[in-house]
């Protein structure tokens, strides 16, 4: 709640991995800022580079038709953009003639690369997570269930960061995606029954 910290560099490290992609990541943004008209910008930023920080002023403007209609959440970048950018990957791959467990290792550098280049969100990095676990069990040849999925995303995150329990976001991102997951398999069985 302070606001405006006074923090101080004392030194940096010769090279680091971190401030390394920070750079590259914060190069490619302000080159696309450049090439790019304001309206296409601010849409592209939000939606595929999870940026909405520096085009606030831009994107309030350009809510009020999604408000309208009740859409405004599909221009926050979620785990639904990460599907879609998959799908797209996953359909280019399928002309190359390459082996199934090529194509499956090339999706997962790209949406590495993705991942890496762009701005984080829990909901995104919940996708990210799952796509990750279900990529490695599909080339281990594992069975996979949604529900499992999601739990061991969720634990993944917890181990790493626990105090994500304790944020908003976090709860509702994991909740209701599990909550639909186990609703999902509910209703599955009991068309089974």
């Amino acid at each position: 709640f302070i606001d405006k910290p006074e923090i101080r560099i004392l030194n940096h490290p010769k090279w680091d991995l971190n401030r390394s992609v920070a750079q590259l990541r914060n190069k490619i943004f302000s080159s696309l800022q450049q090439t790019m008209n304001k309206e296409t910008f601010a849409l592209f930023s939000s939606i595929f580079l999870g940026n909405r920080t520096a085009v606030k002023q831009q994107m309030d403007h350009e809510k009020e038709p999604f408000k309208y209609w009740g859409t405004s959440h599909y221009l926050a970048r979620s785990g639904l953009h990460l599907v879609i950018f998959s799908i797209i990957w996953h359909f280019i791959l399928g002309f190359l003639p390459l082996l199934f467990f090529w194509k499956q290792l090339i999706l997962v550098m790209l949406i590495g690369c993705y991942s890496i280049l762009s701005w984080a969100s829990v909901s995104f990095n919940r996708a990210l997570i799952m796509f990750f676990i279900a990529k490695f069990c599909l080339l281990a040849r594992k069975r996979l269930h949604y529900v499992h999925l999601i739990t061991l995303a969720t634990f993944l995150v917890l181990i790493f960061n626990p105090l994500q329990l304790f944020y908003l976001d976090f709860q509702l991102s994991f909740g209701l995606t599990f909550a639909l997951a186990w609703f999902s398999h509910i209703h599955q069985h009991k068309k089974c029954d």
